[in-house]
């Protein structure tokens, strides 16, 4: 996540539990830093599984939907 220090740093002050219980709808450009903000919600207590991924279809890079997915989160694109 060190690509990316203002996400790095958010996840560091609010903690591990901040989004526990939540579920994330999100529709996103799944470009290829994309994962490190879905990364840093599950540090911040979200489970994969309670994380729904729509894809914007002209701007997805195949290599993070696939590794998105394999994560076992909710990738529809």
């Amino acid at each position: 996540m060190e690509k990316l220090p203002l996400l790095h740093y958010q996840t560091e002050r609010f903690g591990d539990n901040v989004f526990q219980n939540s579920i994330i709808l999100s529709v996103f450009h799944l470009l290829g830093d994309s994962t490190y903000f879905f990364e840093a919600l599950t540090k911040m207590g979200v489970c994969n599984k309670d994380i729904y991924i729509i894809g914007i279809p002209y701007s997805n890079r195949k290599e993070s939907v696939e590794q998105l997915r394999e994560e076992t989160r909710c990738v529809y694109s």
